[in-house]
């Protein structure tokens, strides 16, 4: 009976951890086919949108485009906001990448911060539907480190290792708090004293986002005008830290 009891116990725990491996295959599985499915959608919304404009991206549009239909969607996407927003996440992941390459060989935060602003505001003007998309229309649930992080894990080619001080979206909630960063870096470097670096950084904020709401409602020639007027004041409030 005990020799019985012994090999039914093995069979049991045999049959467990041969259902545990299944289930970890099935979710392992799911997880591959939901981020594939992912993949199509914003693949599917950066095609149309280089063809049509973001203007006339659609759900129905989207979902054929990737060969499903718009309720299939609506499982991986709240609402179209949403799924604009993280197909313009290659027009900044752009921007990270250019960066990158170009902060390397600047020695001071400063020097890195002034770049930063200027690579930053060129993409911006070049791109403002995208850029509008995600960092004026983000729901306040998407922290910019959080959907980033989902993004670079669907598009590792897109992604970049930030290093240092090289200030990327990776890494912060929100474009505040990356600005933000950027101007305690230079205070801690130049040992500076100024008692009025939050309000610069929300004065820098304030008139990128003003500025960007202007360029979607701009022409070529409008669009030249505001990108000088956005780098005028920025670097005049850069001149205030």
């Amino acid at each position: 009976n005990t020799f019985i009891f012994t090999q039914q116990l093995r069979i049991m725990r045999s049959e467990s951890i041969r259902l545990m491996k299944a289930e970890v295959w099935f979710m392992g599985s799911n997880m591959i086919r939901k981020k594939r499915t992912l993949i199509y959608f914003i693949e599917a919304a950066q095609e149309i949108t280089d063809e049509e404009g973001a203007e006339n991206l659609t759900i129905r549009k989207v979902a054929a485009r990737a060969g499903y239909n718009s309720a299939t969607l609506y499982h991986y996407f709240d609402n179209l906001n949403q799924l604009k927003m993280y197909a313009s996440l290659r027009y900044v992941s752009q921007y990270n990448k250019e960066f990158f390459e170009s902060a390397k060989n600047l020695r001071t935060e400063r020097e890195k911060f002034s770049l930063m602003w200027d690579i930053f505001i060129r993409h911006s003007v070049q791109h403002p539907e995208a850029f509008a998309s995600v960092f004026m229309s983000r729901s306040h649930d998407d922290t910019l480190s959080g959907i980033f992080s989902q993004y670079n894990e669907l598009f590792p080619e897109d992604s970049i290792s930030p290093v240092g001080t090289v200030y990327t979206f990776d890494q912060y909630a929100s474009l505040v708090e990356r600005n933000l960063t950027a101007i305690l870096q230079i205070q801690k470097e130049e040992n500076l004293n100024n008692p009025n670096l939050a309000v610069i950084n929300d004065l820098m904020i304030y008139f990128y986002t003003g500025i960007l709401q202007d360029l979607l409602n701009s022409d070529a020639a409008g669009r030249k005008v505001l990108e000088g007027k956005l780098s005028k004041g920025i670097h005049h409030l850069l001149a205030q830290i």
